[in-house]
């Protein structure tokens, strides 16, 4: 969970402000579109995860590579 600029205590943090906010309205509106909070925030935690587990997966080609390069 530490890969990317946020670690698991600013996830947490996050968590907690949607958790907060959801108390106020369960509805988000983005791009003048009315939507569940919690599903704006999962489509977005989803993406970035899959973005952080592709750099992170060319990271370590990279340095595999490196290490041992082919003959």
């Amino acid at each position: 969970m530490s890969q990317g600029i946020f670690g698991p205590t600013e996830i947490r943090i996050l968590l907690i402000m949607g958790s907060l906010t959801l108390l106020r309205s369960p509805y988000a509106t983005v791009m003048g579109h009315r939507m569940l909070l919690f599903d704006v925030g999962g489509v977005i935690a989803a993406t970035a995860m899959f973005a952080m587990a592709i750099a992170v997966a060319a990271r370590h080609t990279a340095q595999l590579y490196r290490e041992e390069p082919l003959p």
